[in-house]
């Protein structure tokens, strides 16, 4: 969508100031560097990791992406030079002032350049990553907001003050928009007069939580609002809330009929209901047909050669995976009684043929809707949303199961948050909530929409990841680590920071889904033994 015309000129300003200011941030970080030179504790680069830290999200946050690019080689530089508790030698010094140099080699960028907002951090998931205009005049504390709601999978462009709000025609991806109520006039004037709306969700930040600065926020027709210091769990947790409604996924039908012809009519019925079908007119091969196509209700012919519906029921219900799905007989069998004995081997409703085709429809809707309800408790945990221990080991086993099939590759991380009971003790069971609510947070906005996560239990987490093999998986997590790692949490206005251990192992060490389980959760003991805050893979030593 069109940007109003001056748009550009005003964010030029925002990226002019911010040039004029960077000369005096590259010579604050050399000087840090310099100040870390007498000393042969590479603990004392710290300094020097967090300003890096600070100029990698605010570049790119104003149009500075090589700013960003060279300042993130710097911190992760620094990183591993801190982890590894590498001595500072003249060559380490030297390569770390070259490298600072190289971010004064194009300090401005073009007058021209685009007004395309960057992400403070690279998304994982396919997804495009959703913007976020925010409107504050405190410089330091947009670069702060833009670099956490990034480590959660968002991307910020910084608004001028005066915008006109009422003539923005946002970008197609843009979410929500986050004003300082500073920026708000506090004129009864305006606070007793209709505000030309925003097309966008509007939410307010503010330093006070008096009631003139929310009834001025509500007043403007925000959504929400947070007071400084900004816990940003909350903040993700709101703008997530605010989901583009996607197009809602086809639930799934397996039709299991041995007339071709019979599964052919029921399918397009219910083709054209919105459903998405699959016949199977062999019912020998149902359970491969389970694990790839997943469905969330099978309807079954009673009476088939091969295999009688009653006994294909059985055998269904022996998967622990699919031991919840509804299965719906199809038959002409007129006997009550006959029918009752039939659903007490396990299906759940009976179809007697002929039956018109909104029977059909409206059979299958029904159980499909209380089935996903009924399923959305018993498989959800109620603090992060994720997948509870139980539903996430089912679905392992799904995913194992067509990973075999497809010869696709696989790979489990299992993931514990570092010292979780010192944060409890220390900041209290509230913060710990948050916490373990913020890196489900991240999980979900960050990874694919094929993969999978869950909460193990306590502070332990499992992630799936489909089509992707151990390596690969070790570079995600290694991003996710990072970044978790700058997300500030709040106790009582005053931030902490938490880390996360991981283990992996793909198909390609362990076939089964226990045996998969149990070499990830090894490979996470020795995460943790080699000193926390690291991810291995299953059978690699620790660096």
């Amino acid at each position: 969508m069109p940007i109003p015309p001056d748009f550009e000129a005003q964010m030029q300003l925002l990226r002019d100031a911010y040039a004029r200011e960077l000369p005096t941030k590259l010579d604050d970080l050399e000087a840090l560097l310099q100040a870390a030179a007498g000393s042969a504790d590479a603990e004392s680069l710290a300094p020097v990791q967090k300003a890096a830290h600070s100029l990698a999200g605010s570049g790119a946050t104003f149009g500075f992406a090589h700013i960003t690019q060279h300042a993130r080689e710097i911190e992760y530089l620094i990183a591993d030079l801190r982890k590894q508790a590498v001595v500072i030698t003249p060559a380490v010094l030297v390569d770390l002032t070259q490298r600072i140099g190289s971010l004064r080699g194009n300090e401005a960028p073009p007058a021209s350049a685009a007004v395309a907002p960057v992400a403070v951090v690279e998304s994982l998931s396919s997804v495009p990553q959703p913007l976020i205009y925010l409107m504050e005049r405190d410089v330091a504390h947009a670069e702060e907001v833009s670099r956490q709601l990034g480590y959660y999978g968002y991307q910020v462009a910084c608004l001028p003050a005066d915008t006109n709000l009422a003539a923005l025609e946002p970008a197609s991806h843009a979410r929500a928009l986050i004003i300082d109520t500073e920026l708000l006039p506090r004129s009864e004037d305006f606070l007793n007069s209709p505000r030309p709306q925003c097309v966008l969700p509007t939410f307010f930040i503010s330093a006070s939580d008096d009631m003139q600065a929310r009834l001025q926020a509500v007043r403007a027709c925000g959504q929400g609002f947070f007071v400084k210091p900004l816990d940003m769990s909350a903040v993700a947790t709101a703008l997530d809330l605010l989901k583009a409604a996607d197009p809602p996924t086809p639930q799934r039908i397996l039709i299991v009929e041995d007339s071709k012809a019979m599964a052919d009519y029921i399918g397009r019925i219910l083709q054209d209901a919105g459903f998405d079908t699959r016949v199977l007119t062999q019912p020998l091969q149902v359970l491969g047909v389970l694990a790839e196509f997943s469905p969330d209700l099978i309807l079954v012919d009673m009476y088939m050669p091969e295999c009688s519906g009653v006994e294909l029921a059985a055998v269904v219900r022996q998967q622990d995976a699919f031991v919840s799905v509804p299965i719906v007989f199809l038959s002409g069998e007129q006997s009550t009684e006959r029918q009752l004995e039939a659903m007490a081997t396990g299906a759940d409703d009976f179809l007697t043929k002929p039956f018109l085709p909104e029977q059909v429809v409206a059979a299958v809707k029904l159980r499909v809707e209380r089935h996903q309800v009924i399923r959305r408790y018993i498989e959800r945990d109620g603090l992060t949303g994720l997948l509870n221990h139980t539903r996430f080991t089912e679905r392992l086993d799904i995913e194992v199961m067509r990973s075999h099939r497809t010869k696709r590759p696989i790979a489990l991380a299992i993931i514990d948050l570092d010292h979780f009971k010192r944060v409890n003790d220390t900041y209290g069971h509230v913060a710990g909530d948050h916490v373990l609510r913020s890196l489900s947070r991240m999980l979900s906005r960050r990874l694919r929409q094929t993969d999978i996560a869950g909460r193990l239990g306590g502070e332990e987490f499992g992630v799936i990841l489909t089509e992707t093999d151990a390596q690969h998986a070790r570079k995600v997590l290694e991003t996710l680590r990072l970044d978790f790692s700058r997300i500030q949490h709040l106790s009582g206005g005053q931030p902490f920071y938490c880390t996360f251990s991981c283990g992996l192992a793909d198909l390609s060490q362990r076939q089964t889904a226990p045996a998969l389980l149990e070499a990830a959760d090894l490979a996470l003991y020795e995460a943790k033994r080699a000193g926390r805050d690291r991810v291995l893979v299953f059978g690699n030593k620790p660096a």
